[in-house]
């Protein structure tokens, strides 16, 4: 591969560079994926299992977009069409579902895989389909590698990272006051992506992490936090940054505040915003004490309610028109649709986003077209108020900050 892929400076032009010539080093033909009423996209994501909620969400925001598309005639004719299977939140099994996508489904590329366990195990294998070749569009992760080399050219990332999230809580907590910050992660990649996020957002304020704990993938709300609360407690706090999933940063919060700590608790977007703070508002009622209070979350997309906001307005109109549903095979009984969420929202905006470069490709859809249509996608505005630079490592920059309020996530100006 050529050495142009690995220069930071100018990255934006060098990464258009390498989609162009790494990617593409003959004239494209017909893609895979692409026929003259369809193009299909293909999606592994979490349906079942204890983070349901996020693959669930993100499938109907995206859903919402392409449906709607769909009805008024596709892109250039052609209709979108989103296969999509359950992996669990499992790494193997995502990328079980990623040969079956690529080889027996032949999807023109992946779209929306949730999680960075997941989407790390997969990106090796897309490495290996160079020759079709084969990317990932938007996956639902903030972590580091992805937006690295060897995989510049296999992934458009439009999220803002897990180091630009954990910088606005880290300087939030700061401006509050706060200098000793504490860590709870999940114990896996995405886990560390974070915590290595929270330790460069400390140290141009002269700060370090005073205190960390870990718990594995897949803990549920039941479990009990209280050995992770213990190992917090061997040093003095004031905050707390945490890198999970909703089910155990929800246990770890009610854990937190049962153990007498009022300071403030910041998670990622990832987490599940609505899911999150659903388990503690239920919680407080059953325990007649407040859980929620001086709750923070980093966000990648504004709140859903910011209807000022052009594109959040055609969210709320499409998933309410359109009124997408999980299919059967895939629902997980547990999981409650939201009227809106942040997760549905950010389904929304990737779908948009891809839309407006398969429409800028032009009639003619192939990888070399695509990769034209994304080089000509910088400092694009899709009404959020954030500017995307799609060639990017990553899409955007802007992070939005919410706080639980009265049973809500309320946007925190600063």
């Amino acid at each position: 591969m050529t050495h142009l892929c690995l220069g930071q400076s100018h990255m934006h032009q060098a990464t258009l560079l390498c989609l162009i010539i790494g990617i593409f080093p003959a004239p494209a033909s017909a893609a895979q994926g692409v026929n003259a009423d369809t193009i299909t996209l293909g999606m592994t994501s979490a349906f079942t299992g204890r983070s349901a909620g996020l693959g669930s969400e993100l499938f109907r925001g995206a859903q919402a977009a392409f449906q709607t598309a769909n009805q008024a005639g596709g892109i250039h004719g052609r209709k979108i069409r989103l296969i999509a299977y359950d992996d669990g939140y499992e790494p193997a099994q995502a990328v079980s579902n990623t040969l079956t996508l690529v080889e027996r489904d032949q999807v023109f590329a992946l779209f929306g895989n949730v999680g960075t366990p997941t989407t790390v195990k997969v990106l090796p294998l897309l490495l290996k389909y160079r020759s079709l070749p084969m990317l990932m569009f938007a996956p639902f992760t903030g972590a580091q590698m992805v937006r690295e080399e060897p995989y510049l050219n296999t992934v458009v990332n439009v999220r803002a990272s897990y180091r630009d999230e954990t910088a606005a809580l880290v300087n939030l907590f700061v401006d509050l006051g706060k200098r000793q910050v504490a860590v709870f992660y999940q114990n896996d990649s995405y886990g560390r992506s974070g915590y290595d996020g929270v330790i460069r957002a400390l140290k141009p304020h002269g700060l370090r992490v005073v205190a960390e704990a870990n718990y594995p993938r897949g803990a549920a709300y039941a479990t009990s936090m209280a050995p992770q609360v213990r190992a917090l407690g061997e040093a003095s706090f004031d905050a707390v940054v945490a890198v999970g999933a909703y089910q155990a940063c929800a246990a770890m919060v009610r854990d937190l505040r049962r153990n007498g700590f009022a300071g403030p608790i910041g998670n990622v977007s990832f987490v599940g915003s609505e899911a999150l703070l659903e388990l503690l508002t239920d919680a407080e009622v059953k325990d007649a004490r407040i859980y929620s209070h001086d709750l923070y979350n980093s966000e990648v997309v504004p709140s859903p309610e910011m209807t000022e906001l052009p594109l959040v307005a055609a969210y709320r109109r499409d998933l309410a028109a359109v009124a997408p549903e999980i299919p059967k095979q895939l629902l997980d009984p547990s999981y409650v649709r939201k009227p809106f969420s942040f997760v549905s929202l950010e389904g929304y905006v990737n779908a948009t986003v891809l839309m407006h470069v398969l429409k800028n490709a032009g009639k003619e859809l192939n990888e070399k077209s695509f990769a034209g249509a994304l080089a000509h996608s910088s400092n694009a505005d899709f009404g959020l108020g954030a500017t995307f630079q799609l060639g990017d490592p990553t899409g955007h920059h802007q992070v939005w900050i919410v706080k639980a309020d009265n049973q809500r996530w309320v946007p925190v100006i600063r």
